[in-house]
């Protein structure tokens, strides 16, 4: 019997250690929708829309809005996205190895969401952080002395 329960255990390590690894997703990007939102085009022909993991706008200043919309169309667009869903509304977004949130913080063009946090790894998280503190260190973006 107790033969049977580790044969049984070990059968779903491989599931386990395939779950806790991150699937990503080639996509494609056909359009920007509310400044960090993606209109996702998937490898079947799928439509969807994501946010983008870990980040935020700063509601009360629309430049910044129109910034990161003209910044995303030349990050994204056009270009084939390494995409790390997270749940039903967020994901994480590379390029080239890239994380897209981190490249939008370290220039200062959005915040960290506290909320969304919930989602990433602690290294994604630290890399968000790092970034954030980049921008900040060289008063980049909404850190700038004209904000």
């Amino acid at each position: 019997m107790q033969r049977l329960f580790i044969l049984i255990l070990l059968s779903f390590i491989p599931t386990l250690i395939l779950a806790s690894s991150p699937r990503l997703e080639t996509v494609q990007i056909s359009g920007i929708a509310n400044a960090i939102s993606l209109d996702i085009i998937h490898a079947s022909g799928y439509r969807s829309r994501k946010q983008l993991a870990g980040i935020r706008m700063l509601p009360r200043f629309p430049i910044y809005h129109r910034a990161l919309e003209k910044r995303l169309q030349v990050l994204a667009m056009g270009r084939p996205l390494q995409m790390q869903s997270l749940n039903n509304q967020t994901a994480l977004f590379f390029y080239g190895g890239e994380n897209l949130s981190a490249r939008l913080l370290s220039e200062g063009l959005v915040v960290i969401d506290p909320l969304s946090l919930q989602w990433l790894t602690l290294h994604q998280q630290q890399q968000l952080i790092e970034a954030l503190e980049q921008a900040r260190n060289k008063g980049l973006g909404i850190w700038s002395e004209a904000f």
